[in-house]
């Protein structure tokens, strides 16, 4: 810890410092920052920079130095700003320092800043009122400003340029004058004079909300605030600039700085709460309230005690529906205004069922798919869903042409008119809302057996055989090129005029599909086929084979007499027959 002071043991005022070592019982190490013939008054300091205004040019200029380490060496100076007027008044915090600027004519001065760590300078206000004592916290700057019958306190955010709509505010506005200004954090105090005299009033940035510091007939002057502790001057006798002057402080007992930088994230889990930690020394906690709407009543969870943690698991949350939260941050007896609201859903698990209908169809007819997303019991509409597939022999899954449907109001869908094109596995899958707070699903997988036809070759050898002859008939069977084992082929025959045919016997196919009926005699010109009845099990369709027509070349005989068969010589005869 530093302390810094105006110091005039060399009959002028100058800068001292004097670190405080970290045991009490050993002395501390006094250094002098910046000293010379010249006035160096209005010290402020930030971490290790310290600030100060200085005559030594003839006009008033502020410098800055940072604290040495060892107070052997000198601290190196810089000159902040240059140019014409008078640079009083300065403060610092962080890297940003401010001052009062009558650059633009004495009697008028405005309220100039620089960030040291970009080496930018830049006007805080400018205008033709007096504008002077500014003081700085983090990004907000406060000054006193001449109205057009006090002063009062007006400030401005450098981050957000106005903490509401981005511009200059004001912070007071009552008949008396408010002078001295000092920030710390969101708090704001000043020398109030409305009651006839000057007290300390205060303001917290956040909330909007004034409170009184001190009253009573002393005079209170030039208040000072770090966190929630405020001191100030009090002089008990006398009139200004005499009687007994002492130094007194209180703890303010304000209400905390809303929570910053809340977000909420949803899970199977429930619903996951962070916020940014409040820097208040005095804070004791967090409460956490939920809604069912942003602008709904909220209603506190955490109701046995509050959170010492920046973070909140709320198991409890609603599965599938967006609840709304606001935190607020809790000291030793006051609670802050609530944060904004954000919403998030516990993430709740949704099903799909499928059917298809039929199960099982033959190549090139069609089936349907249906089924329902569910939240619960819950139907869940209007939700995109797609349905897949996956034909036999593949390891991937892909959207069916036409399968990106929404679920009805009941939570249905359908999916009419697919035809397979071989065995295929089908599946729906739901990507999920998580804004809906409802998780991604996938049906169980359904499998459409399709049955497949067969092709059944037939050949005759020979084709032309004579009666009582015999053939043989033979042939494969096939799906798709590939040779079919182990299945009874029926071989028909009818002869030709016949109208049916009928079963002469049964063959089983060998290894490479083939079958033969030897030993076929036909009575007459006959046709024949082979038809396989099918196999479901196997998922073949019944099938025929074209037909084949051997022909039986059938015997005859001729007959032949003579009448007369007994004649004389040179007699005639007539001879006659029949061919069968």
């Amino acid at each position: 810890m530093v302390v810094l002071w105006e110091d005039d043991r060399h009959g002028n005022s100058d800068v001292y410092a004097y670190r405080v070592p970290t045991d009490l019982s050993t002395p501390g190490e006094e250094c002098a920052i910046a000293s010379g013939p010249s006035e160096q008054r209005k010290v402020a300091v930030s971490g290790d920079t310290v600030v100060w205004q200085d005559n030594r040019s003839g006009r008033w200029e502020i410098y800055s130095a940072k604290i040495p380490a060892n107070c052997s060496t000198p601290a190196a100076e810089s000159l902040v700003s240059t140019g014409e007027g008078n640079k009083t008044n300065p403060d610092i915090s962080g890297n940003t320092i401010v001052w009062q600027d009558d650059r633009n004519g004495l009697g008028s001065s405005d309220i100039y800043a620089k960030d040291l760590s970009t080496n930018q300078e830049f006007p805080v206000s400018t205008g033709a009122s007096l504008m002077d004592t500014p003081a700085i916290s983090g990004s907000v700057v406060v000054w006193r400003q001449e109205s057009p019958n006090n002063y009062d306190i007006f400030g401005r955010d450098l981050m957000a340029r106005d903490l509401e709509t981005g511009e200059v505010f004001q912070i007071t506005s009552n008949s008396g004058d408010q002078v001295a200004p000092a920030i710390s954090g969101n708090i704001v105090v000043w020398e109030d004079h409305r009651n006839g005299d000057a007290d300390i009033y205060g303001k917290d940035l956040s909330t909007g909300v004034e409170f009184q510091v001190t009253s009573g007939a002393a005079p209170t002057t030039s208040p000072q605030i770090n966190g929630e502790t405020v001191v100030w001057e009090s002089r008990y006798q006398g009139v200004f600039n005499h009687g007994n002057h002492d130094v007194l402080g209180t703890n303010l007992d304000t209400a905390p700085g809303t929570p910053s930088g809340a977000t909420a994230i949803g899970s199977p889990a429930g619903v996951s709460l962070s916020w940014a930690t409040d820097p208040e020394s005095d804070i004791v906690g967090y409460n956490v309230y939920r809604s069912g709407s942003a602008d709904g009543t909220f209603e506190k969870l955490n109701t046995t005690s509050v959170l010492s943690t920046p973070s909140y698991s709320d198991a409890s949350a609603p599965k599938g529906e967006v609840s709304y939260y606001r935190v607020t941050a809790v000291d030793r007896g006051n609670e802050s205004a609530p944060s904004a609201a954000v919403g998030a859903a516990a993430l709740a698990q949704t099903s799909i069922s499928l059917e298809v209908v039929p199960p099982r169809v033959d190549l090139g007819e069609a089936t349907r798919l249906s089924g329902k997303l569910m939240r619960g019991d819950v139907p869940l509409s209007g939700k995109p869903l797609v349905i897949e597939q996956r034909p036999a022999g593949r390891n991937t899954f892909s959207p069916v042409a036409g399968g990106n449907v929404t679920t009805g109001s009941d939570g249905s869908f359908l999916l009419a008119n697919v035809k397979p094109q071989g065995d295929t596995s089908y599946r729906v899958t739901y990507a999920g809302d998580a804004s809906s707070g409802l998780l991604a699903s996938t049906s169980p997988t359904k499998l459409v057996d399709v049955l497949m036809p067969s092709s059944l070759s037939l050949i005759a050898s020979p084709l032309k055989v004579n009666y009582g002859s015999t053939t043989t008939l033979s042939g494969k069977m096939t799906k798709n090129g590939a040779a079919i084992a182990g299945k009874q082929v029926f071989l028909e025959h009818r002869p030709v005029g016949a109208t049916l045919f009928t079963s002469l016997g049964v063959r089983t196919t060998s290894a490479s599909g083939g079958f033969s009926f030897a030993g076929v005699k036909p009575a007459k010109n006959t046709d024949y086929r082979v038809r396989f009845k099918g196999d479901a099990a196997a998922k073949l369709l019944p099938s025929t084979s074209s037909v084949k027509r051997v022909g039986a070349l059938m015997p005859t005989s001729a007959s032949l007499g003579a009448s007369p068969s007994s004649l004389t010589f040179g007699q005639a005869t007539t001879l006659s027959g029949k061919l069968a």
